[in-house]
C-alpha cells in the first residue's frame, strides 16, 4: 500500500501597504532614535506624541468610517474649527465646562449629519459636497466673532489636556484608546460594521442584499462629525483659545493615515488598528524633524511620498483583485 506523500498548501506571501507601514514605521523609529536619542527616545517625548496623536487619531478613525464605506470627508478640518470657535466663545460667558465641551460635541455631530444628509438624500458626490461644507463651516467660524480666533479664560477647561492618569499617560491619549477600542468592536462585529464594509465594496450589490446603503453612509459622517467634535474639545483646551484653523490640513492628516493603514479609496478595506499605526507614523515623523530642526516642507514632501506609496500599492492590489 502506497502511502500519499503530504502535500502542504502554502500561501503565497503578498506584500500589502500594510508591511509597507510597518517598516517604515520601525525605520522612522530607529533612525530618530539613533540619531537623536537624548530628544527623540525619552518617556516625556512619547507622551508628547502620544497626547497630540489624540487629536488626529480621532479625526482619522471617523475617516476610516467614512472610506471603508466609499466615501470622503474634506470638511474635517472646518468641522473642528467650528466647534472650537463655537466652545471658545461660549468661555467667555459661561463656566460650566461640560456645557461648553457637550456643545461643542454637539456642533461636529450636527455638521457630520449635515454632510451625510446632503451627499445620502441628494445623491450628490461626497468629495465636491464636503469642499462646499467645509467652506461653509470654516466661514460660519470667524462669523461667530468676526474674527479666526478668541481667548478665554477658563483654567479648568485648560487644565483637561494637562491631566495625566497614573502621572505619566496623558488623558486625551486614554480617551484616544477608549475610542479605538470601541470602534474596531464596532466594525469587527456588529451588523452594522458589515453593512459599512459592504457598502463601501460594492454598493448596488448591498441594496440587492437588504441593506440600506445611503443610511449605512449618513451614519459613517454622523460619527465622523461626532468624533471632530471630541476632537475640538481636546484642541481647544490644548491651545487655551477657540481657534478656526485649529486642526487645519486634518483632512489630509486623516486620509493619509487611513491610506497608509491599509484603508482603500476606493472603499470596502481598512480598519482601525492600521489608520492609528498610520497617525503615530505621520506624528513621529513631525515630531522627529522638528527636534532634528529639519524644515516642514521636508515633512510634507516625505508625508505625501508615504501616501502615493501607499495609494500606488493599493491600486496595484485592486487591479490584481479585478
Amino acid at each position: 500500500m502506497k502511502t500519499k506523500p503530504l502535500i502542504l498548501n502554502k500561501k503565497k506571501f503578498e506584500f500589502t501597504s500594510t508591511h509597507l507601514l510597518l517598516i517604515v514605521f520601525a525605520i522612522v523609529f530607529v533612525v530618530f532614535t539613533v540619531m537623536i536619542p537624548d530628544k527623540f527616545f525619552t518617556g516625556k517625548n512619547f507622551m508628547t506624541i502620544a497626547k497630540y496623536s489624540s487629536v488626529f487619531g480621532l479625526i482619522g478613525i471617523g475617516m476610516t468610517f467614512i472610506i471603508i464605506g466609499g466615501e470622503i470627508d474634506l470638511s474635517v478640518a472646518y468641522i473642528v474649527g467650528l466647534s472650537s470657535m463655537v466652545m471658545g466663545t461660549m468661555l467667555q460667558t459661561i463656566d460650566n465646562v461640560v456645557l461648553v465641551a457637550a456643545a461643542g460635541i454637539l456642533v461636529g455631530l450636527v455638521c457630520g449629519i449635515f454632510n451625510g444628509f446632503v451627499i445620502t438624500k441628494l445623491r450628490l458626490p461626497a468629495f465636491v459636497v464636503t469642499i462646499g461644507t467645509g467652506q461653509m463651516f470654516n466661514g460660519f467660524a470667524q462669523l461667530i466673532n468676526n474674527r479666526p480666533q478668541i481667548q478665554f479664560s477658563n483654567d479648568l477647561f485648560r487644565e483637561f489636556s494637562k491631566i495625566n492618569v497614573f502621572g505619566v499617560i496623558p488623558l486625551p491619549f486614554i480617551i484616544l484608546l477608549a475610542v479605538a477600542v470601541l470602534t474596531w468592536f464596532v466594525l469587527k462585529y456588529t451588523v452594522f460594521g458589515r453593512c459599512v464594509y459592504a457598502v463601501g465594496s460594492n454598493k448596488p450589490a448591498s441594496r440587492l442584499a437588504g441593506i440600506n446603503a445611503a443610511k449605512t453612509n449618513a451614519f459613517t459622517f454622523a460619527i465622523s462629525g461626532f468624533l471632530c467634535g471630541i476632537a475640538s474639545f481636546m484642541v481647544t483646551s490644548q491651545n487655551g483659545s477657540g481657534i478656526a484653523a485649529a486642526a487645519s490640513g486634518a483632512e489630509m492628516d486623516a486620509i493619509s493615515a487611513a491610506v497608509l493603514g491599509g484603508a482603500s479609496l476606493a472603499g470596502g478595506k481598512g480598519s482601525i488598528i492600521g489608520t492609528l499605526v498610520g497617525v503615530f507614523l505621520l506624528r513621529i515623523i513631525s515630531n522627529g524633524m522638528n527636534l532634528m530642526n529639519i524644515e516642514t516642507y521636508w515633512q510634507m514632501v516625505l508625508q505625501g511620498s508615504l501616501l502615493i506609496a501607499a495609494v500606488i500599492m493599493d491600486s496595484v492590489k485592486n487591479n490584481k483583485d479585478d
